[in-house]
């Protein structure tokens, strides 16, 4: 790989796991480790600070980490869609996270509880139906499959939105969940046209 087409992130990894792998002595193979691990770190960490930067600026924290957290829930259940590139993925974020809860916010989108109820045990409905395709394979020691997870997760958002009392906490929640369940969808159809390729 070139060195212009290497992202700061994983210059910065470099540069640091070379120094921490030479006092630490550590072989190639690790180094490698370290090495991806905190380019890893760094670039989540960019994209996190990015999003609450922006919603703080626009005075959104709450929302956006509403939305976010919904998201976050959903998705450590399923295989879903990540962009190949870095600045991608922060574009994408900034517009999940940041520009839809600010228009949620600013032009009062707000969902009933039935509303908020209908569409979240749709979700539900559409997850028990595809699940099997688009969950992730479960740690040997779970108790649940991984199309059970994504379900439970599911009824426990839409549980935890209906007792809410603000419509817009509701509207934020299913927010998350939608955009991880659009996302997730995605991802499934990539697969399936890898799977044409080959």
């Amino acid at each position: 790989m070139s060195e212009e087409s290497i992202s700061l992130e994983e210059k910065v990894s470099k540069t640091i796991s070379k120094r921490i792998g030479r006092q630490l002595q550590l072989s190639e193979i690790d180094l490698a480790k370290m090495e991806y691990g905190l380019a890893v770190l760094l670039v989540i960490s960019s994209k996190i600070f990015f999003i609450y930067c922006l919603a703080g600026c626009l005075h959104i924290i709450l929302p956006v980490l509403t939305t976010h957290l919904a998201f976050t829930l959903m998705r450590r259940t399923t295989k879903s869609f990540h962009a190949r590139d870095s600045n991608v993925c922060t574009v994408l974020s900034l517009f999940f996270f940041v520009l839809l809860p600010y228009l949620v916010t600013t032009f009062a989108v707000d969902v009933t509880r039935a509303s908020f109820m209908f569409c979240s045990l749709m979700i539900c409905l559409i997850l028990w139906f595809k699940g099997i395709v688009i969950a992730q394979k479960p740690e040997k020691s779970s108790l649940l499959n991984g199309k059970s997870q994504m379900i439970v997760v599911s009824l426990f958002l839409t549980i935890f939105g209906g007792i809410q009392s603000s419509n817009r906490i509701r509207t934020l929640l299913l927010l998350g969940m939608m955009i991880s369940t659009l996302l997730m969808f995605v991802q499934k159809r990539k697969d399936e046209e890898n799977v044409k390729k080959n």
